[in-house]
């Protein structure tokens, strides 16, 4: 985890594509984006949960039907490279 937060983290201190001392008074334009929900709603917000959820039950449903035939005759069950 350190090591994919690490870079995120050094972005986020070095980054100085404005200036800190005017940014708020000066420059606020870049900020009213925010303020307005002009470019993260909480609709966009539910869209994206709703189609986490739906990739995630794809990918259950297929992983849960691709092991269902992982019994031989006898009921027992199969190694790893009869199951690849």
């Amino acid at each position: 985890m350190i090591f994919t937060s690490f870079p995120i983290g050094w972005f986020g201190i070095y980054d100085k594509e404005y200036s800190y001392d005017n940014t708020l008074e000066v420059e606020n334009k870049h900020y009213l984006q925010g303020i307005n929900d002009q470019l993260f709603h909480s609709g966009r917000f539910w869209k994206w949960i709703i189609f986490g959820g739906f990739q995630s039950m794809i990918l259950f449903f297929f992983s849960y039907h691709s092991n269902n035939s992982a019994t031989n005759n006898d009921g027992q069950m199969l190694d790893l490279i009869s199951q690849g």
